[in-house]
């Protein structure tokens, strides 16, 4: 606590940590032949009630794992804002 003196600190540093910790596994899974996909932006409430997550813990992301099945056809991609969209850049 006093190299993270507040909560907001905390939190951030905690977000860090998953995050380098989610890209080694990432890294490891994809050495042995294993996929993976990282989300964010999903209900943080929902995850913690399925899981059975305590309220005062934070979700970071959800990390999904598994082999590609190269049969299957994947749903297109969402639309998303280009570069110069993001940046107003003419």
């Amino acid at each position: 606590t006093v190299l993270y003196p507040t909560e907001v600190k905390r939190n951030a540093m905690a977000v860090r940590d998953v995050s380098l910790l989610a890209m080694n596994i990432m890294l490891c899974a994809k050495n042995v032949g294993v996929d993976t996909h990282p989300m964010i932006g999903f209900n943080e409430d929902k995850v913690k009630e399925l899981f059975e997550i305590d309220e005062d813990k934070t979700v970071v992301m959800l990390l999904s794992i598994g082999y590609f099945d190269e049969s299957k056809t994947l749903n297109p991609r969402e639309k998303r804002l280009k570069f110069d969209e993001i940046c107003n850049i003419v």
